[in-house]
């Protein structure tokens, strides 16, 4: 499958989430049968690990709905990631997650679904849902071991770091092609920046606990562990193993989004070399590739 496909990508996608707002209004009105038999799943991952390329192939299925960061942060609105109906997007849905956010997992968004959806989920990262309020969230997941788990992560964490602080300067997390210009509006050729040796230290120590800690808390669950490298690698093969893994027919799955950046570690990193130097001999020197 070409990853910068450049066909009709974004009018496939306003045509699904109209169809997925109409049959799901259909179904709220009685007007035809919806269902609840569905696999329900989470993406669980940290920022900078590629969730949103994977979460917007897997939501190119007419069969899956993955829904965005439902708990990214209180007092902000629902990322949805389709178009729902009106009711969804209320203050009063709002104050439901807010208030009693297992009541909204369980009447929102695990509720009655058109019949042709098969898997339903959201991503959610490790220190998502971690207020005293949205703690059940955890509890809810961990209870109920039905709940199938993807757990995406990145080998190298020195690149998700990396990542990390050029998305909080740029203010930019995801490139997509324009349809319109049928090419990549990237630059790819962006400038380096520094990186405190403090700062990778805690990014890798933290960022390990929590995928550690993620086995544990989900002993229970069938889970997937995806390495984003390998999945990159092995594209089509991992894409159809996930739908088999959420109950879904294979079918092509499409993206419109591009990479960034390619520029290698040392390009990026204006004093690469010397981190790479007070790394050596640690766990984390396989990081350092170049």
């Amino acid at each position: 499958m070409d990853k910068n496909l450049s066909l009709a990508l974004e009018a496939v996608d306003k045509y699904r989430k109209f169809q997925f707002l109409v049959e799901s209004l259909s179904v709220e009105k009685g007007l035809s049968k919806g269902h609840q038999d569905y696999q329900k799943f989470i993406v669980l991952t940290r920022a900078r690990s590629g969730s949103n390329l994977l979460c917007d192939l897997l939501g190119s299925s007419s069969q899956i709905l993955l829904f965005g960061e439902l708990f990214q942060k209180k007092h902000r609105g629902i990322i949805w990631n389709h178009w729902q109906p009106k009711y969804y997007k209320s203050e009063a849905v709002l104050s439901i997650r807010e208030n009693h956010p297992v009541q909204f997992l369980e009447d929102i968004v695990f509720r009655c679904y058109p019949r042709r959806i098969k898997a339903v989920g959201f991503k959610i990262f490790y220190n998502h849902a971690r207020e005293p309020e949205w703690q059940p969230v955890w509890e809810y997941l961990k209870a109920d071991p039905s709940i199938k788990i993807i757990h995406l992560y990145r080998r190298n964490i020195l690149k998700v770091y990396l990542s990390t602080m050029i998305a909080s300067k740029t203010r930019k997390h995801i490139q997509r092609k324009s349809f319109l210009q049928r090419r990549a509006n990237s630059d790819n050729a962006q400038r380096s920046i520094e990186l405190s040796y403090e700062g990778c230290l805690t990014a890798f120590e933290k960022t390990v606990n929590w995928q550690q800690e993620a086995h544990e808390f989900f002993a229970q669950h069938s889970m997937k562990n995806l390495v984003h490298e390998d999945f990159i690698s092995n594209w089509d093969e991992t894409l159809e193993d996930l739908q088999a893994f959420l109950g879904a027919k294979s079918e092509p799955l499409r993206t419109s989004m591009v990479k960034q950046s390619s520029q290698a570690l040392a390009d990026s990193i204006s004093n690469y070399w010397e981190l790479k130097e007070q790394f050596k001999e640690t766990p984390w020197s396989p990081f350092f590739t170049q």
